[in-house]
């Protein structure tokens, strides 16, 4: 039987018996896995704070068998997230994002870039003045970033002209005010929100969030990243539903 050291962040959480959990796990050195612990008992466990939801922590793992499920030998807490597990509207938000995480990172498949983002993320909305929906347009157009769906706004994609006045959000291109008028699905971007998501686009994960712009833009932002993101994965998260009926 041969441990493996990791460490990773829980996305989820099921009960598998009266003190069990089988938990999900996404590791920058194993991709996502499923565990197993025994170690909920009434909260008396030593190890309890590091298997919890949200919680970032380091694990030594062993399998018995090929196909089995990983079981946790050990469990030590990296990183709780207190602040945003004490906040209502913070646990939804990160709900969503872990929602997120489990359908892009793939079983036993590396992807630690995307787990840098979803930690940086669950960073900013554990400080106590987070702007939730501005972390929450990050996280979507960072996302779809990484996953390879970023939109060219560089040029109208249909004529060339430089001045870019639509997205077509199916698409992920830029279209002129002439050429978007004439195509479905588009919506209107201004130069503001244009520059919004280029500096998403480009910016490191330590300066993401390190731009201005006002709520009412922000606002048009995340809806814009949030259909986007839901269009390119083509999938439907329950945990935006219900972050949207909590707002």
């Amino acid at each position: 039987m041969k441990l493996v050291n990791a460490t990773g962040l829980i996305t989820k959480e099921v009960k598998y018996g009266d003190n069990s959990r089988i938990i999900t796990i996404i590791s920058p050195e194993l991709g996502k896995i499923s565990a197993i612990t025994n170690k909920y008992k009434g909260g008396k466990g030593k190890a309890l704070p590091s298997l919890q939801l949200f919680s970032y922590s380091s694990f030594v793992l062993f399998k018995g068998s090929e196909k089995g499920l990983y079981h946790i030998n050990e469990a030590d807490i990296i990183e709780p997230f207190k602040n945003l597990r004490e906040d209502l509207m913070g646990i939804v938000y990160a709900s969503y994002f872990c929602d997120v995480a489990n359908h892009i990172v793939m079983e036993n498949e590396e992807n630690p870039e995307f787990l840098r983002l979803i930690l940086n993320m669950f960073y900013a909305l554990s400080k106590k003045d987070a702007n939730f929906d501005k972390i929450k347009t990050v996280f979507e157009w960072k996302t779809a970033v990484l996953e390879g769906y970023a939109p060219d706004l560089e040029k109208c994609s249909s004529c060339g002209a430089e001045e870019v006045s639509y997205l077509d959000l199916g698409r992920g291109v830029g279209l002129c005010k002439n050429c978007g008028k004439d195509y479905a699905g588009v919506a209107e971007i201004s130069r503001n929100i244009k520059e919004a998501i280029k500096y998403i686009e480009n910016a490191e994960l330590s300066k993401v969030l390190s731009f201005e712009i006002s709520d009412k833009l922000c606002e048009y932002l995340n809806s814009l990243s949030e259909i986007y993101l839901r269009m390119h994965l083509g999938t439907e998260f329950k945990t935006l539903e219900y972050l949207k009926k909590m707002k």
